[in-house]
């Protein structure tokens, strides 16, 4: 799955996902974040979450060639704060007890940067 596919299926306007969905973009630290609820067509659960987004058997999404999903296990408070990204998109995913939210940013360096911060800011304990 890519994190594209992320946002388009938990990330959009649409019926009982529409009152947590919001996109905007951010100059200041060039990237454009999506929000949305993970619970719907996933989970509410983390570990169910990481299952169905990442594993090769249980996502709902079709794999995409070059665009992988890797989770970043020494971020987080699993099973409640999952964190994860994908190089290739650019993308830093944060799966937080149902809600979800996804930064794509401008440069692989921000990315990268992100990731960093993501395990700093929210270490594994």
């Amino acid at each position: 799955m890519t994190a594209q596919q992320l946002i388009d299926t938990l990330c959009v306007p649409l019926g009982q996902r529409a009152s947590a969905w919001s996109s905007e973009r951010d100059e200041e630290k060039h990237r454009t974040r999506h929000a949305g609820f993970a619970g719907y067509p996933f989970s509410d659960e983390g570990y169910e979450f990481m299952a169905r987004a990442v594993g090769p058997d249980g996502s709902y999404l079709t794999p995409t060639a070059g665009q992988v999903i890797r989770s970043v296990p020494e971020a987080g408070d699993w099973p409640y704060v999952i964190f994860m990204w994908s190089p290739s998109e650019r993308a830093v995913i944060e799966y937080c007890e149902g809600d979800l939210m996804v930064d794509v940013y401008d440069t692989e360096q921000l990315c990268r940067q992100a990731v960093r911060d993501a395990i700093a800011q929210h270490p594994c304990p």
